[in-house]
Formats: C-alpha cells, structure tokens, sequence
C-alpha cells in the first residue's frame, strides 16, 4: 500500500536538532558578518529585538549566544509542531 506524504509521521528530535542547526548557523554567521562589517548589522536587528534582553548584541560574546539561543528556541519550537503534527495526522 502506497502511504501519501501527509500520512507519513515525522522524527520530532531528528526534525527539530537539523533544523536549529540550521537556524542557529544562520544567527552566528549573520553576527559574524555583522561584527567585520557594521554596515551589515541590518541583518541582527531581528535578533536584537528577540534576544537584546538576554545579553545578546553583536559581540564576539553575542555570537555566542546569538547561536545558543537560536539553536534552542528553535529546537523547542520546530519539536512542539512537528509532536502536533504527529498527533494529528491519520494514518490508514
């Protein structure tokens, strides 16, 4: 029997680490840039706003936690849906 895509249930921990990698590679080299190039701090002003109140600037510390912080919310959150996600979809 042939499943459809959207029945196939999905690995929250595999699913959840590769994509805060992802995210938190993103955010150290977007601080990284941003850190030899000031002209380049358009792209952190996002993570200033979410992270500015937990230390984060850009900073060779702020890469740091920069990445630390990405990487964890979005294991959290990417975890969380795709658990829903799990739950909610039918399998024939």
């Amino acid at each position: 029997m042939i499943k459809k895509w959207y029945t196939e249930k999905v690995d929250p921990k595999q699913l959840a680490f590769f994509t805060a990698i992802i995210v938190g590679l993103s955010v150290f080299f977007a601080t990284v840039l941003a850190l030899i190039n000031p002209n380049l701090t358009f792209l952190t002003k996002f993570f200033e706003i979410m992270y500015g109140g937990f230390g984060y600037s850009v900073s060779t510390l702020g890469i740091l936690l920069g990445t630390v912080y990405a990487f964890t919310d979005t294991f959290i959150l990417v975890w969380i849906i795709s658990w829903v996600y799990n739950k909610t979809i039918k399998e024939f």
